[in-house]
């Protein structure tokens, strides 16, 4: 798929010729009007997903009757369009199934709409049977969230501390999705969970028979709540590593906190230095065993990542569970890295969150 044909056939389609061309000297102008407002992030930081619609809808007077974007949404939106227009980027799309080519289609699209428009009908964001798949879906994410004596328990996985990401619990990280004889050929390997937060994700591969998992997390906060999680869930086989993931060992700031905290070169005040560690390294720190899976949640940070786990896919071709939604980077280029480091993977797109038009896309590969 070339993707700026597709841009193009997108915005003939949306737009009948009238809005912004892909050469425009509006298009700078356009992403101008589009940045968030002291006010909205501020609003978009601290509020649940459904304060947040209700929130912009009061502050722009508008109904519920269409989607208004969120602030995260846009930002990740633009950041594709921008990637697009400048990068010029094209999929090969022999590389995917059937499922996968309308999942594509569906990513890109819905990234075009976010970025040029506030509002979107919800039949546009939520297509079809999305829209009943997504009420389902929300309506079986409430009904999951248990609370008793100051504990809360999400489909299995207790904790003090709320904040469930569907996608990792309800889909197990996507590896549901895979054919079973790749799910039998790793049990007894070593894992690896890049970003494991406060354990769910670690929870949920669990069911997976893994010999060990080394669970890497920079952040120091989410390093307490996964150790305390480790323990409420009896977890025995998990080793936490406090690093982020990379493409070499060294250092890097650690900016934000919590579920957002990413990587950056560059820190400003109040940032902290965090260890880095490659996954190459990790299997050699760990006596060279067999590393049958990866997952990787890492908040921008997975190309480097994949980069820094050249040597593993090479000789031991773990089952992969990767983000690529949270840049136009990602998505264009970890494929095609993959494919260059070894050409047996076979890939799957998949959308493991309903609850979210733009997030939670995964590259599935095995």
């Amino acid at each position: 798929m070339d993707s700026v044909v597709f841009y193009k056939d997108w915005l003939a389609k949306e737009y009948a010729g009238s809005a912004l061309g892909l050469e425009s000297a509006g298009y700078a102008e356009f992403k101008k009007k589009n940045d968030l407002s002291f006010w909205w992030r501020f609003i978009a930081d601290r509020l649940t997903y459904q304060q947040k619609q209700t929130a912009k809808s009061v502050l722009h007077c508008k109904t519920l009757l269409k989607y208004p974007v969120a602030g995260g949404e846009k930002r990740f939106a633009i950041d594709y369009v921008d990637y697009i227009l400048q990068r010029r980027p094209s999929l090969h799309m022999n590389y995917f199934d059937e499922d996968s080519h309308k999942e594509i289609e569906r990513f890109l699209t819905a990234h075009f709409q976010f970025a040029y428009q506030d509002y979107i009908p919800w039949k546009n964001v939520f297509p079809g049977d999305a829209y009943a798949l997504f009420r389902r879906a929300q309506k079986a994410h409430r009904d999951n969230i248990r609370k008793k004596e100051g504990m809360y328990d999400y489909r299995g996985f207790r904790t003090g501390v709320p904040g469930f990401e569907y996608g990792v619990l309800a889909n197990n990280c996507g590896m549901d999705l895979i054919p079973a004889e790749a799910r039998e050929g790793i049990k007894g390997s070593l894992f690896i969970d890049c970003g494991a937060f406060i354990g769910d994700s670690c929870y949920a591969l669990q069911k997976y028979s893994p010999a060990a998992i080394l669970a890497v997390e920079p952040e120091e906060k989410n390093i307490g709540i996964l150790e305390e999680n480790i323990k409420l869930n009896d977890m025995r086989n998990i080793t936490v590593i406090n690093a982020g993931v990379s493409d070499k060992s060294g250092e890097a700031f650690l900016r934000g906190e919590g579920i957002g905290a990413f990587l950056s070169e560059s820190g400003d005040k109040g940032d902290k230095k965090v260890r880095l560690v490659s996954i190459d390294d990790l299997k050699e720190q760990n006596n060279r065993k067999r590393i049958g899976l990866i997952k990787m949640d890492i908040e921008g940070a997975e190309f480097d990542a994949v980069k820094g786990a050249a040597r593993v896919l090479s000789e031991d071709k773990p089952v992969l569970s990767i983000a690529l939604y949270h840049s136009g980077r990602d998505f264009f280029e970890i494929p095609e890295y993959i494919k260059k480091i070894n050409p047996d993977y076979k890939f799957q797109i998949v959308h493991t969150n309903p609850l979210t038009p733009l997030f939670e896309e995964y590259l599935i590969a095995y």
